[in-house]
């Protein structure tokens, strides 16, 4: 599979979360392959479930009004897993004031599709 990060074709590990780390479960939408090489993570298909999408449009919506710690507990017992999975896809960034954003794939994530 080719790696963004590496910029050439690596070998890659296919993950998933387990629901609320419940061992034998499988948390859907967390499927990503992640680089052997570099540990880059992407997303199956390049695709965001549901809740990964809102999450970008709460991004979205504070306009850089919220910081990590703001994110993380408004988005209650799943709030550092899905930060955790943002910030690895490069879905969005802390800008140098401390606010998160969204980075331009996080931006194409959110564009509709017509």
């Amino acid at each position: 599979m080719d790696c963004p990060e590496c910029k050439k074709m690596t070998e890659h590990t296919y993950l998933h979360n387990t629901a609320h780390g419940i061992p034998g479960t499988h948390m859907v939408g967390s499927e990503r392959y992640e680089c052997n090489e570099c540990s880059y993570k992407m997303f199956r298909n390049g695709m965001l479930n549901s809740i990964q999408k809102r999450a970008l449009q709460y991004v979205k919506n504070t306009n850089g009004g919220a910081t990590k710690a703001n994110f993380i507990e408004d988005h209650g017992p799943i709030g550092n897993e899905l930060w955790q999975d943002l910030t690895a896809g490069a879905y969005i960034n802390v800008s140098d004031s401390g606010s998160i954003v969204l980075t331009s794939i996080g931006e194409e994530e959110l564009a509709p599709n017509f």
